[in-house]
C-alpha cells in the first residue's frame, strides 16, 4: 500500500521532522532560487518550511504577505496542488486571519477541485483543516460560492469512482467520503441561507 503523508501535527517539536518528510532535504537552500535564464526570483518551499520551524507560522504568514507578488505566487502554488506548497499551506492555514485566510482558503478550494486525491490525502482525517478545505467557500457571493462547492463535490465524486483498491491507501476512501459529507452539508447550508433571504420585491413592500 502507498504510505500517504499526513501533515497534521500540533507541536513545534515535530516541525523539523515535517520538513524532512515533506521535502526529503538534509540541508537548506536560500529562500529564493534564481533561475539561470531568469532574473526573477522564485520562492523556495524548503526554506519557507525551515522558516516555519524556526520562526513560527504567524511570522511566516506576515513575511509572505508583505509582498503582494510573493503572496500571490505562494497561493497560486497551493492552488495548483504542488505537493510541497500544499504541505506548507496546511501548516499555515490554521494561523491565517483576515484576507490571508480567505486567500489561502480559496487556493485550497482550487486545489481540491483540480487535484482531489492529492489534496485530501495530504490532510489527516482528524485535522480541522479537512472541514475547512472541504467546507463552505470563502467567496463573497452566492454564485461563486455555489460554483466552488459544486466543483469540489464533482471532483470528490470522480476521485471516489477512480480509486484503485490495489494501489490506493484504504484510508483515502474514508477521507474522501468525509470530505464529501462536509461539502454536502456546506451546500445545503448555503442554499438554505440563500432561500431565506428576502427578495428585492419583498424588501420594497
Amino acid at each position: 500500500m502507498k504510505q500517504l503523508w499526513q501533515p497534521y501535527f500540533s507541536v513545534k517539536a515535530t516541525r523539523r521532522g515535517v520538513i524532512a518528510l515533506a521535502f526529503g532535504a538534509s540541508c537548506f537552500v536560500p529562500l529564493y532560487a534564481v533561475a539561470a535564464d531568469k532574473k526573477e526570483e522564485a520562492l523556495n518551499p524548503v526554506l519557507v518550511a525551515q522558516s516555519i520551524a524556526e520562526r513560527g507560522e504567524d511570522a511566516v504568514i506576515r513575511s509572505l504577505s508583505k509582498d503582494a507578488v510573493q503572496w500571490k505566487t505562494f497561493t497560486a502554488s497551493v492552488a495548483r496542488a504542488d505537493q510541497a506548497w500544499i504541505n506548507i499551506g496546511l501548516l499555515l492555514l490554521p494561523h491565517a486571519k483576515g484576507r490571508q485566510r480567505r486567500d489561502l482558503r480559496l487556493a485550497f478550494e482550487e486545489a481540491l477541485a483540480g487535484s482531489p486525491k492529492r489534496t485530501v490525502a495530504s490532510i489527516s482525517s482528524i485535522s480541522p483543516n479537512l472541514s475547512v478545505v472541504c467546507g463552505p467557500s470563502a467567496h463573497e457571493t452566492y454564485d461563486l460560492s455555489e460554483n466552488s462547492i459544486d466543483q469540489r463535490i464533482s471532483a470528490i465524486g470522480s476521485a471516489l469512482l477512480m480509486l484503485d483498491p490495489k494501489t490506493d491507501d484504504p484510508r483515502l476512501w474514508d477521507r474522501l467520503s468525509k470530505c464529501g459529507d462536509f461539502l454536502d452539508a456546506a451546500d445545503q447550508k448555503l442554499r438554505d441561507r440563500h432561500q431565506a433571504k428576502p427578495t428585492t420585491v419583498e424588501k420594497s413592500r
